[in-house]
């Protein structure tokens, strides 16, 4: 494929020859393939089939002298020495332009089904993430809304409030596999659960219009940010033991100095993926909003950007997650194949 194919596009032509190819974000019908890969983007089926990186075969690339550096390896295992081609995945075009790639694909799955379960606390949260991966492995999707995204999401986006909004933390789960039995075994599973009281309540949609409709909700953190500003949108990556302290520790810290700040919480927790959207402040705000927060980040061990990449907005912000040997060294690799900051100058890394 070429880097300027629209992922959702690629997703429409391999299904319709049977085939699969399972990155999807809610930004599908805009993002390209290429950028995709430059920023090593992740989404919302990490949980099973890993990030972009892990679906990148080989690459066509063009260095910033003109070479042109064909890569297009089509075989999973290649021990040839150096894997160049993680040169230019997630390194967001500071090394090369991107111009193809050879993607890997899946079988299309026969059938895929939703849920969308409420529960009473963040560690029956991982409760049931265990439970599930243990139980299903067609689990493909471990999606979390705490009640206040849930509740804005919905209403931005003119649905019904799930459940009324009346729990405190909902997680949309999503399994994809063969037809025969996959949702007997799905629904068997949600009943365990529930006769447990591990779950407070499940909607399992009777159509693929309401599945949809669920899905909506969880991706509709872009129409929720026109409501918020000014924001800041976090994308942080937290081991999953300190997810419930840290979102403890960093509503504390915001609302004892922006009281008046609009937070909501969501994520990917099946890879530690936790997202936040702090907004209703000041433009003179936004820096130090973001400072506490990726000093909190620091302090559990995470992340900065889990998935959407440093560019300029948060270079500053840099050393939070890597050290200064890590920044030099890519420094280095920077000056060695970009030495004359052709592409994509003042970011990431100087």
């Amino acid at each position: 494929i070429q880097a300027g194919v629209v992922l959702e596009q690629l997703q429409q032509a391999v299904l319709e020859q049977g085939w699969y190819f399972p990155l999807d974000l809610g930004a599908r019908g805009s993002c390209q393939i290429g950028g995709n890969i430059a920023t090593n983007a992740g989404g919302n089926k990490v949980f099973r089939y890993g990030t972009t990186r892990e679906l990148v075969l080989g690459l066509e690339v063009v260095l910033p002298d003109g070479t042109v550096l064909n890569m297009l390896n089509r075989v999973i295992k290649n021990n040839t020495g150096l894997d160049l081609k993680h040169l230019f995945i997630g390194t967001e075009g500071r090394y090369g332009v991107i111009t193809r790639a050879c993607v890997r694909l899946f079988p299309k799955p026969a059938a895929v089904y939703s849920a969308l379960a409420a529960l009473k606390s963040f560690t029956d949260v991982t409760v049931l993430l265990k439970e599930a991966r243990a139980s299903m492995a067609e689990l493909s999707s471990f999606e979390v809304m705490w009640d206040n995204y849930l509740k804005t999401a919905a209403q931005v986006t003119n649905k019904a409030i799930p459940f009324d909004g009346q729990y405190p933390i909902y997680v949309l789960l999503e399994a994809e596999g063969a037809a025969e039995g996959l949702d007997t075994k799905l629904t068997t599973f949600l009943e365990q659960q529930l006769e447990s009281g591990l779950l407070q309540d499940v909607i399992i949609p009777q159509s693929e219009e309401q599945a949809k409709g669920l899905w909506h909700i969880r991706d509709a953190s872009g129409e929720t940010l026109r409501i918020m500003k000014h924001f800041v949108a976090f994308d942080i990556g937290i081991p999953l033991k300190h997810m419930q302290e840290f979102i403890e520790k960093t509503e504390q810290a915001l609302q004892a100095k922006y009281p008046h700040a609009m937070n909501l919480f969501f994520g990917h927790l099946g890879d530690g993926n936790l997202h936040l959207l702090t907004g209703k402040l000041t433009e003179e705000e936004l820096l130090p909003v973001e400072d506490l927060v990726y000093q909190l980040t620091a302090l559990y061990g995470g992340s900065i950007t889990a998935e959407h990449g440093i560019g300029r907005i948060k270079k500053p912000f840099l050393h939070y997650s890597r050290s200064p040997e890590q920044i030099k060294l890519m420094q280095k690799i920077r000056e060695l194949i970009n030495s004359d900051n052709l592409l994509n100058k003042a970011r990431v890394v100087n």
